[in-house]
């Protein structure tokens, strides 16, 4: 490394040899990771000599990470231990989580289940669901649920109703319905509509709207129409006035006062109202002119707001 010259395959060089280096001596590695003087090639290397200090040994890895003593460890400290971790093998990574406070690192955790099953799908369905009943098991079943429907949803909706316990069901049925939306969003609307009523529920049937007006805007509108008006479908409602404020206030709007919660319907209107007349102040005038669903002192500050935007300007001879 002495001898070569700066540059991208000086620090690929430097990147492998801490690596494998923090594998068999840790602090030496991060003690040689500390001496490069360039800032951020001094802080890659010390992820790196993370990295493999995790790939042998991530419990230690782990415990210096949260131990920092000279406080000079990368920011990304742990998300590095737990992918030194994942790179060791499938079975260390299962030891690694059974073994770690789930509480403390409940989203490296989630990450990891989700990044491990890309690569061994059949190990980590095998590993969540023989996984005794606790946050682990719950955690893993989420996040399997949830990269599975993403490319097989029947396969991910026949394994989760096998798996699942009434605490986590909600869980598991917001992650199948969200992931399936982004497949075919109509299927997964009729899968939640097929479900008991005591499993239905708002943040369900929103997650897969989310998804559904973000890929297919016009389907999810016309599916939105067939639907019928109430509590359950406000979250739908703002989901479409949300991502068509911006393109078709005006239809944004009329959507916006069909949502029967006061407050949801209120903020939606304030927020949309306001896009509506600095966009197309006099459609707006017009529209705000005969709608009176807006809050009065809302509606006339929109309003006068409107007519300054159309008043003819002062010359200024």
């Amino acid at each position: 490394l002495e001898t070569m010259t700066l540059g991208p395959m000086r620090n690929d060089a430097a990147f492998a040899v801490v690596h494998r280096l923090a594998q068999l001596d840790p602090m030496t590695a991060l003690e040689y990771a500390g001496s490069e003087a360039q800032p951020k090639l001094r802080y890659e290397m010390k992820q790196q000599a993370l990295q493999g200090w995790a790939t042998s040994n991530p419990a230690e890895a782990l415990a210096h990470a949260e131990a920092n003593p000279n406080n000079d460890l990368p920011r990304s400290r742990f998300q590095d231990v737990f992918e030194g971790a994942r790179a060791a093998g499938i079975q260390q990574t299962f030891e690694f989580l059974e073994a770690t406070d789930t509480k403390k690192y409940t989203h490296h955790m989630m990450e990891t289940v989700w990044e491990s099953f890309k690569d061994y799908p059949q190990e980590v369905v095998a590993w969540s669901q023989a996984l005794p009943t606790g946050k682990l098991r719950d955690l893993a079943l989420h996040r399997t649920v949830d990269h599975w429907a993403r490319f097989d949803p029947l396969a991910a909706k026949t394994w989760m109703e096998q798996v699942t316990e009434p605490h986590n069901r909600l869980a598991n049925n917001i992650e199948l319905g969200e992931s399936w939306a982004r497949v075919d969003p109509k299927s997964a609307a009729s899968w939640y509509a097929s479900l008991p009523a005591d499993q239905r529920s708002g943040k369900i049937i929103d997650r897969i709207y989310k998804r559904w007006v973000q890929y297919e805007p016009r389907s999810a509108e016309t599916w939105l129409r067939a639907q019928p008006s109430g509590p359950e479908m406000d979250g739908p409602i703002a989901q479409f006035v949300e991502a068509s404020r911006y393109t078709d206030p005006k239809t944004a709007m009329e959507w916006a006062s069909r949502i029967s919660r006061d407050s949801m319907r209120a903020e939606q209107m304030r927020s949309t109202g306001w896009r509506y007349v600095k966009n197309s102040p006099k459609e707006a005038l017009g529209f705000l002119q005969a709608d009176t669903s807006i809050a009065p002192e809302m509606r006339q500050r929109m309003i006068d707001y409107a007519q300054r935007r159309l008043a003819p300007k002062a010359s200024s001879e």
